[in-house]
């Protein structure tokens, strides 16, 4: 929950307030590297958060039941249908 916290912090900042607080920087070279540092760290956040949660629910359906196989079954035949392809 703390990395939850922490990124919706940062999300809050990305979306409402890294122009207003750092637009000037982005007529830097030094601030342009300390804006675009922080939202590569968000966006790699973003990707290890996405993942962490996905294995959270894996395990949590696992426990109750489902097996792997069926998870990713079922995962593999909802991508196919986004994809147009079922």
């Amino acid at each position: 929950m703390g990395r939850l916290r922490t990124f919706n912090n940062e999300r809050k900042w990305v979306v409402h307030n890294s122009i207003f607080e750092h637009g000037d920087q982005l007529y830097t070279d030094e601030g342009r590297e300390f804006v675009f540092s922080r939202l590569d760290n968000f966006v790699n956040e973003a990707e290890s958060l996405h993942k962490h949660v996905g294995e959270l629910v894996v395990e949590y359906s696992v426990s109750e039941g489902m097996s792997r196989d069926s998870i990713d079954e079922i995962a593999i035949n909802h991508v196919n249908k986004l994809k147009g392809e079922a």
